[in-house]
């Protein structure tokens, strides 16, 4: 027994050449009318990624109108005989239901929009380019050029030449290239003790003495002693290289010294500065003849230090190229900082070119002088939310801000490393709003666009809002 399945459609064609489908009488206005038939189906056209549509070769004016659903964007898309568009590149309609006078609704979206907007933000950021406030040292009096400065790109207090930290080693592990005895062993000489001292194998000059910090412990070490041991014969280093590394292979000299035969006095610590601005992990001195025919080293005591960072600073914006413009538009302001323990960041800000400048305490308070800075400048925080509601009346307002660094830590230093400032732009030209009563904004510059719509029209209105895209 034979049994046969069969499944039908049903194509009608007219002696106008309409073509229905699943139709017997296709619309006269439709060269093919397609209906669904018993059950719910669409139509599929070609698919194809963006890179195989983009791929399709030959297009000229003759293909104008050809269709295609982009998998990539998940949009239909067709060919205007010179370029592919994409489908809904046009008015959208967004209904907003009883927004009160005043009052801003943030759900109108579209998708990026490019190459329409004149967008202008303000950036403030130490190190990337002198169109940004913060960036170019000719837009800035510092209070002292020798306290601030900056480090990969980002503000930092200097360190003071002139102060210097206590002793930093202790917790590290000292080794030499060898040792007369283990009551002469490397840690000897760092241990704070004159009792006793590292003392190298009769003979074995040259000989070094190294001190490793410690993985992630880099110091940048600009001064260190030496106690000598003196006795019958003179012990102290005569000729030395002080050094520097980071991986215990290469090291870098740091401060050389030659013929050092005076001045040595037995179990006294003798200071020698450097020049060094890197941090290394390891030191190491490396003593190449001393002051006695027997070829012993020893050092009874060596101490490293760092200089000390100035505790305060401030940068302020000096001239009109690092003002942040038309504050009435700015709807955020976003700020990079780190303040580890025991150090903070401040600011003042100015809305006059610098003549005053100003703190928020529950509504803009006059500073007497910007030395005032560290007691009541505002921390990130507060300048954050103070600027984001910010409503200034008459002109559109400029701002500068002044930042005040400031440590109690002579190890560690505050940075500031970016501030951001995002405006809000009105639309123009083609995207006008088509009736008066309210203004639109965009939040970004790319990506999803999110808009702002306000109600100015002094009473609660329901808003039909056409707007374009591309």
């Amino acid at each position: 027994m034979f049994i046969i399945f069969t499944s039908a459609f049903f194509v009608c064609k007219n002696a106008d050449a309409q073509v229905g489908i699943n139709n017997p009488t296709p619309n006269a206005n439709a060269a093919l009318d397609i209906v669904a038939g018993t059950t719910a189906k669409g139509l599929l056209i070609p698919r194809l990624s963006t890179a195989d549509r983009t791929a399709i070769a030959g297009l000229t004016a003759t293909e104008d109108g050809l269709m295609v659903y982009d998998t990539d964007t998940k949009t239909f898309w067709y060919y205007n005989a010179t370029a592919w568009a994409e489908v809904g590149a046009g008015v959208q309609q967004t209904v907003i239901n009883n927004l009160a006078n005043g009052a801003t609704d943030n759900t109108i979206t579209a998708k990026s929009i490019t190459g329409v907007w004149s967008y202008t933000a303000g950036t403030i950021n130490p190190g990337l380019s002198n169109n940004n406030p913060y960036t170019n040292p000719a837009n800035y009096a510092i209070g002292d050029v020798n306290k601030l400065g900056l480090s990969g790109g980002v503000a930092v207090l200097k360190k003071d030449a002139a102060t210097y930290l206590a002793d930093a080693t202790g917790s590290g592990t000292a080794t030499a290239s060898s040792f007369v005895a283990a009551t002469f062993e490397a840690d000897k000489a760092f241990n704070n003790n004159t009792g006793d001292r590292w003392q190298c194998a009769t003979g074995g000059i040259p000989a070094w003495l190294k001190y490793n910090f410690g993985g992630g412990n880099a110091k940048i070490i600009t001064r260190y002693t030496i106690a000598p041991f003196i006795g019958s014969d003179n012990y102290a280093p005569k000729n030395w290289v002080f050094e520097g590394s980071n991986d215990d292979i290469t090291y870098t000299p740091i401060d050389t010294r030659t013929n050092v035969t005076t001045g040595w006095t037995s179990l006294v610590s003798r200071t020698f500065d450097c020049s060094n601005t890197m941090a290394y992990q390891y030191y190491r001195l490396s003593i190449t003849g001393v002051n006695n025919g027997l070829n012993i080293g020893t050092v009874v005591e060596m101490e490293m230090m760092e200089n000390s960072y100035y505790m305060t600073g401030t940068y302020i914006t000096t001239n009109n190229n690092s003002q942040i413009i038309n504050l009435d538009k700015v709807n955020s302001i976003a700020i990079t900082q780190t303040t580890p323990s025991n150090t903070s960041v401040k600011y003042y800000v100015s809305f006059d070119g610098r003549a005053t400048w100003q703190y928020y305490s529950g509504g803009w308070q006059n500073a007497a002088s910007i030395d005032d800075i560290a007691t009541t400048g505002n921390t990130s925080a507060e300048l954050i939310s103070a600027i984001a509601n910010y409503n200034p009346s008459g002109t559109p307002a400029t701002f500068d801000i002044a930042a005040y660094l400031d440590t109690d830590n002579g190890l560690v230093t505050p940075t500031l490393d970016l501030i951001v400032v995002n405006y809000d732009e009105e639309l123009s030209g083609s995207y006008q709003q088509i009736f008066s009563g309210y203004t639109i904004s965009r939040d970004n510059q790319t990506g999803l666009q999110t808009f702002r719509l306000k109600n100015t029209s002094g009473s609660t209105k329901t808003f039909i809002v056409d707007y374009l895209r591309q």
